[in-house]
């Protein structure tokens, strides 16, 4: 005999079970990146996955975004990642801009940080910085924002996150 009581109860303790493995992972991928820049494909490699030979040069693409854990307390950090891969006419030359970071509430910005002649190198890069989020923090819904503004190119992308 079916009872929808215990269905329900069910499905959500497997649903919850999910969600807990899924925050746990994220808290390890968190304490296994360190800040700064890591090389994942060469320009050469890029420069075949992307066909950049067809493109207007310099070609860049934000491949992902993603804060890890999405979930988090007050008073805790995460990691804010960033992969992109860049194609140049030579696999020497980087393409300089500004990127600049914002972390919003709602869509107020409560931080902004602008890295002046930031340098985007030819091939894959993932890029990782660690963000404290304050003690004090409201808790809610909020976004990392990333834009790289250069001079023939740019990418936007936000990634969200909550503090319980």
């Amino acid at each position: 005999m079916e009872n929808p009581a215990l269905i329900i109860l069910l499905i959500g303790t497997s649903l919850s079970g999910c969600a807990i493995a899924k925050q746990s992972v994220e808290r390890l991928q968190r304490d296994m990146r360190k800040p700064g820049e890591s090389a994942i494909a060469s320009a050469i490699e890029v420069w075949d996955q992307n066909r950049c030979s067809e493109r207007k040069l310099p070609y860049v693409q934000l491949e992902r975004t993603e804060v890890k854990p999405s979930r988090l307390k007050s008073g805790e950090s995460f990691n804010h990642r960033f992969v992109y891969s860049l194609c140049q006419n030579s696999a020497q030359l980087a393409t300089t801009g500004t990127l600049r970071t914002r972390i919003y509430k709602r869509n107020a910005v409560v931080i902004s940080d602008a890295v002046p002649n930031y340098m985007l190198k030819p091939g894959r890069w993932a890029v990782d910085a660690m963000i404290d989020i304050p003690p004090e923090a409201d808790p809610g819904y909020y976004a990392v924002e990333l834009d790289f503004r250069g001079r023939n190119t740019s990418f936007k992308a936000r990634s969200d996150f909550t503090i319980e």
